[in-house]
């Protein structure tokens, strides 16, 4: 798995930056984003609300609170067993969200 954003990007000078939104949420750009670029297994995690609302339907995506972020033992469990079922083949990734807030 490689890392992969929507929101930072390098600049010029090598000092990150922040890119303008091209979707109608963010977590529509991160899907958009791991079709483009045909990504079989992802993981995103996130505190915007899109990702919060997407955490519930979608194991792929793991939301936090942006105050805590992977800082909250909820957020690390959630995130230990998304990695263990990447690991495992994805399977369980599809099926029912979750949420680490």
């Amino acid at each position: 798995m490689r890392p992969s954003s929507s929101c930072w990007v390098r600049s010029a000078r090598g000092l990150p930056g922040v890119v303008e939104g091209y979707g109608p949420t963010r977590a529509a750009e991160i899907l958009r984003e791991v079709q483009r670029r045909s990504i079989a297994h992802w993981l995103a995690l996130d505190d915007h609300p899109s990702v919060v609302d997407a955490a519930r339907e979608d194991r792929h995506f793991i939301a936090c609170s942006g105050r805590t972020g992977v800082a909250s033992t909820d957020v690390q469990q959630a995130l230990r067993q998304a990695l263990e079922a990447l690991q495992k083949g994805g399977a369980s990734l599809h099926p029912q969200g979750r949420t680490g807030r």
